[in-house]
């Protein structure tokens, strides 16, 4: 009987374990493959931006889901820094002839930053919004 409640002891242990060690992967993930979206955005190569960019978006709802209303400021203008690069993918690739998900990506930036409230907003906030409503 011992055994058995070390056993699960041990079982919940690594279990939370692993998911802490998830998050921090996933964490890393976002970040390091926005990064990468960039490298490629600015040489020209859209599709791998494009791929680095969504997976970056994807790590970023598996960390904070699909409901906006819940993130942090830092979520919302990471998701909303991911959004604005995938339209600029979406707008520079000649591939890419329906620019209307370019304009889709750019709606939901301008959303992302619009719900940050102006005196918690970091200072890049701004200026983001201001780039985003231009294009």
């Amino acid at each position: 009987e011992k055994t058995g409640s070390v056993e699960s002891g041990n079982t919940a242990r690594t279990t939370k374990s692993s998911q802490v060690a998830d998050k921090k992967r996933l964490v890393k993930d976002a970040k390091s493959r926005y990064n990468i979206g960039l490298v490629y955005l600015k040489t020209g190569d859209y599709a791998k931006a494009q791929d680095n960019l969504e997976h970056s978006l994807y790590c970023h709802i598996q960390l904070s889901g699909h409901d906006s209303k819940v993130y942090t400021n830092d979520t919302l203008v990471a998701i909303a820094g991911v959004r604005e690069k995938l339209g600029d993918c979406y707008l520079a690739n000649t591939a890419n002839v329906d620019k209307f998900l370019a304009l889709d990506h750019y709606e939901e930036s301008r959303k992302l930053l619009k719900s940050i409230a102006p005196e918690d907003a970091p200072d890049n906030v701004t200026e983001m919004l201001e780039r985003v409503e231009e294009k």
